[in-house]
């Protein structure tokens, strides 16, 4: 995967992935805290800023929304990965 700031664009491999914007985020954040547990309550309040309205699933859903994407560019790789009780890890590896 690789993720193009300046563009606000995804690739997996070559491809690019269809996010919105909320999802970019999302990803990007994880991402730049690869390797160490991010809250939901710690996406939340990165999300708030930019949509002030968020229901109390709505980081859930938009993470599990995410995943969906990502398993159906590449089922071979997970790259985020729940963290039971605790939140959600970005990590790259193969299933």
């Amino acid at each position: 995967m690789t993720i193009h700031l300046v563009k606000n664009e995804v690739l997996v491999g070559t491809r690019p992935l269809n996010l919105s914007l909320t999802h970019y985020r999302i990803l990007l954040y994880l991402a730049q805290n690869a390797g160490r547990v991010v809250t939901g309550e710690a996406l939340k309040d990165m999300l708030i800023r930019f949509r002030p309205k968020l229901g109390p699933r709505s980081v859930h859903q938009h993470v599990s929304r995410m995943r969906a994407r990502l398993h159906e560019a590449d089922p071979n790789h997970r790259w985020i990965e729940t963290i039971w009780g605790s939140g959600y890890m970005f990590v790259d590896r193969e299933t």
